[in-house]
């Protein structure tokens, strides 16, 4: 009886933890937060970006995303939100056009390269009513945000709408959600059978 109780309490345990590695459907899931100085176009001052990959290390691009999402805040306040991937597809853009992005995060020193939610925002949609934001990366800590206005093209938005001036931003990164190298889950696994092994020895 005591074998085979120690036999259940000690497979339900590794049935839980192996639970637990399985939940994590990606290798990362990120947070990626720019502070801007000077704010930009509308106040903003704070970009964003949650992405995940099933990449362990290395740098990923675009065709290496999950998920992606940009969030431009003007202080405490989200002025607008775009989910760019999603499950590994790339979304149309707010106003309908099929896009192009650009994407570069360096894993090993948790360091965003390059960012562009839509390479060709400056085009017109007539039947677009709404704003879109279109933010990207210079260099390696400037950035512009464009403003495009009821589908017209970014640059006929009049003054103001994409600056003539570019923002410096400083970068943090938060791993929110790590998935185990499958090495750490074999040795899990035959550290449960082993314990399986010594409990079964010990009631013999």
């Amino acid at each position: 009886m005591k074998l085979r109780n120690t036999l259940a309490i000690s497979a339900t345990a590794l049935s839980l933890s192996m639970a637990g590695f399985a939940g994590n459907a990606y290798a990362g899931s990120f947070t990626t937060t720019l502070t801007l100085s000077p704010a930009s176009v509308d106040g903003i001052n704070r970009v964003v970006l949650n992405f995940s990959t099933n990449s362990t290390t290395g740098t990923i691009n675009k065709n290496g995303l999950i998920n992606w999402d940009l969030e431009l805040f003007a202080g405490t306040t989200s002025l607008f939100r775009d989910t760019v991937v999603s499950g590994g597809v790339l979304q149309p853009s707010s106003f309908g056009f099929t896009r192009s992005i650009d994407f570069s995060f360096n894993l090993d020193t948790s360091t965003l390269t390059t960012f562009d939610n839509d390479v060709f925002a400056n085009r017109i949609n007539a039947n677009y009513v709404g704003i879109f934001y279109n933010a990207f990366n210079i260099s390696a800590n400037q950035l512009i945000i464009c403003k495009n206005t009821n589908g017209v093209a970014i640059d006929d938005n009049g003054p103001g709408n994409c600056p003539s001036s570019t923002s410096t931003f400083t970068q943090q990164t938060q791993q929110s959600q790590a998935t185990p190298e499958p090495g750490s889950v074999l040795a899990l696994l035959g550290l449960g059978l082993g314990t399986l092994a010594v409990k079964g020895k010990k009631q013999a």
